[in-house]
């Protein structure tokens, strides 16, 4: 038997590429000669005349259990991280959706300084400085403070009146 290499791969993903018939449809095209790479391409049946570019993953990334058709950038990006020293889980703690309250300008206060147990914070919606307990508030970083080689500097906080109780949100309470 003679052993052909997989030179590439023009797949329709759940396109219907037949009218009559509901199947994953592909083109695989192979090559007598070894390859150290498959070419790749996800296109609509539409799209199978259209010029276009095709990514590439290496041989070596695939194994004989699972071919993940991914960019090879995409590959070595993710591959690039895994060997940070850290990830995100060593420098954050329990992610999730964030900030959701429409009302920034109420709830986001820009450091100023700290004073031990408080701080002072610029408050937009009061446009002046306050002093505020650190007890009551979370740091937090919007997307536009994160740059690809810098530090993240940590600068704003939003109200958060709530103590973690057995992993559930209890709202604090206050005596006036």
């Amino acid at each position: 038997m003679e052993r052909l290499t997989v030179e590439s791969i023009l797949h329709f993903g759940s396109e219907m590429a037949f009218a009559d018939a509901s199947t994953y449809t592909c083109i695989i095209n192979l090559d007598k000669s070894k390859k150290d790479k498959v070419h790749f391409k996800k296109v609509t049946p539409m799209e199978i005349n259209n010029p276009f570019d095709w990514d590439y993953i290496l041989y070596e990334n695939l194994s004989n259990n699972n071919w993940d058709l991914q960019s090879q950038k995409v590959f070595d990006t993710i591959d690039k991280m895994k060997k940070q020293p850290h990830s995100v889980n060593d420098v954050f703690d329990r992610i999730f959706q964030g900030i959701a309250s429409g009302g920034d300008k109420l709830f986001t206060l820009e450091f100023i300084s700290n004073n031990g147990e408080t701080g002072l914070f610029f408050s937009a919606i009061l446009n002046k400085v306050v002093e505020i307990e650190f007890r009551i508030l979370k740091p937090f970083v919007k997307s536009n403070q994160i740059s690809k080689y810098e530090y993240i500097k940590n600068s704003l906080f939003t109200l958060f009146l709530y103590k973690i109780i057995e992993g559930k949100a209890v709202p604090l309470k206050f005596k006036l």
